[in-house]
């Protein structure tokens, strides 16, 4: 039987800071992010810090993809005012 999982208030900073800096796509490669066993416990305050670090991962998700397709969006449109430039020598 595993211990009961821990509620201490430096727990759930680890777990939150945890859940902001990985996104899903890391989620899927690193097996010890603890949110989904919380969202899944029995105990009232367990959900609600597995649920707590489910949104904050959701929402990081969510800012890298905007972050990401902002910053290809801007590579494309700096690459083509380059290539359109060169045609004038």
């Amino acid at each position: 039987m595993e211990p009961p999982l821990s509620t201490a208030i430096e727990t759930q900073v680890w777990i939150y800071a945890f859940s902001i800096i990985l996104p899903i796509i890391c989620f899927l490669a690193v097996s010890h992010w603890p949110g989904i066993k919380y969202a899944r416990s029995g105990d009232r305050e367990r959900k609600q810090i597995g649920f707590i670090a489910i949104a904050l991962m959701a929402i990081s998700t969510i800012v890298s993809y905007w972050l990401a397709f902002v910053w290809v969006n801007q590579l494309v449109h700096s690459l083509l005012n380059s290539v359109g430039n060169l045609g004038g020598f």
